[in-house]
């Protein structure tokens, strides 16, 4: 029987943070590498070994970390720093972590061309992976792109739909959903603007607003803007996401 495949998951880099005081793990001004526990439950639930990967400096191992696993997630997090699609920073910018922005960028033109190779992308992932193939970002929706959804609502709990999204026929997300309409978490004050180079938009919330990218020649990379990994518990449609990445990775076969 073959073995459970490897599912990376980035991390996310918090350097000189308060986590460790106020969580009794540590103290005051450490550093985490850290990922919440619903993509651990999920891909096990899938099928397949979570891997935490964590800040390394070195370019090298960062490749190392994409020829190690049978599948790849781009996790949530922080804003991303615009000057690396071509922007001055807006005054609504939230939160970076410029460290893990290059890593993970490195990471995913690295994975990019490794054919064959499942990646999943999940809101920030959507961002980053759009950045790393030279597409832009609204670096604040509710300043920039006029609308009546609540695309950062934490008033409904993570396991619920707050908005549908339209799904692409014959895409990718279609045949994992089996459905042209879904419902979905909503927790970004950033959307994909400008689509990048090889990919494709297969969703859009009802404001028309980017939710999910393909790629336009390869059927192993699926970017959402939404967290299935946190409705995944409790709704089996989501949890279908991470179970096509463990799938595809069970399948792929390393060069």
């Amino acid at each position: 029987m073959k073995k459970k495949p490897l599912i990376g998951i980035a991390g996310h880099y918090l350097p000189e943070d308060e986590l460790g005081s106020m969580l009794h793990i540590g103290v005051s001004r450490q550093t985490y590498d850290i990922i919440n526990h619903d993509f651990v439950a999920g891909i096990e639930r899938a099928g397949g070994i979570p891997l935490v990967l964590p800040y390394v400096s070195d370019p090298d191992l960062r490749k190392t970390y994409v020829d190690l696993v049978d599948g790849l997630i781009f996790t949530g997090g922080t804003d991303p720093l615009p000057s690396l699609y071509g922007e001055d920073s807006r005054k609504e910018l939230g939160p970076t972590v410029p460290k893990r922005d290059l890593q993970e960028l490195d990471m995913a033109r690295y994975a990019y061309v490794q054919e064959g190779l499942p990646i999943l992308g999940i809101c920030r992932g959507i961002q980053v992976f759009n950045i790393s193939r030279g597409g832009t970002l609204y670096q604040d929706l509710p300043s920039q792109y006029e609308s009546q959804i609540a695309h950062s609502n934490e008033s409904i709990p993570r396991f619920y739909g707050s908005h549908q999204v339209s799904v692409e026929e014959g895409s990718i997300l279609e045949g994992i959903v089996d459905s042209r309409e879904l419902w979905v978490n909503s927790f970004h004050h950033q959307a994909v603007k400008k689509v990048g180079e090889g990919l494709k938009v297969v969703a859009r919330s009802r404001d028309g607003l980017v939710e999910a990218l393909e790629g336009e020649e390869r059927q192993d990379l699926l970017l959402v803007q939404w967290h299935p990994e946190m409705m995944a518990a409790k709704n089996e449609t989501q949890q279908a996401i991470l179970n096509w990445l463990v799938a595809r990775a069970r399948e792929w076969e390393k060069k």
